[in-house]
């Protein structure tokens, strides 16, 4: 599955249009869908943005095979011993101190996506 395909189905799955599907990413739809048409391809950062931001299955998203969105618990089992220990600390974080840290890491990685897109 192209990586525009795999864009619409989430899209669609999620029940979005191109404009709510970019706003949280910090991109356009008029970029959504010269990625979903294999104009564009996204950057790393985005990809991953976007897999955190919608919950997206590792195993859907590299193999197009099992549920588009993630079965947390299933993944996180299958996850690096550090990548399990920080998820378990973030987990530990009371509500406000979650929101902080989310806003700060979309903030982090919208930035990083913004110099990925200068690069092109």
């Amino acid at each position: 599955m192209e990586t525009g395909d795999k864009i619409i189905a989430i899209r669609k799955a999620a029940k979005l249009n191109q404009k709510d599907f970019a706003r949280p990413l910090g991109v356009g739809a008029s970029y959504i869908s010269e990625i979903e048409n294999g104009n564009k391809e996204p950057s790393n950062t985005l990809v991953s943005l976007l897999r955190a931001h919608y919950s997206i299955s590792g195993i859907w998203w590299e193999t197009g095979e099992g549920e588009i969105f993630a079965d947390t618990e299933k993944e996180k089992a299958e996850l690096h011993p550090e990548d399990q220990e920080l998820l378990s600390l973030i987990h530990q974080l009371d509500g406000r101190r979650l929101s902080l840290f989310k806003a700060d890491l979309y903030k982090r990685l919208a930035e990083q996506l913004e110099s990925d897109y200068e690069k092109e």
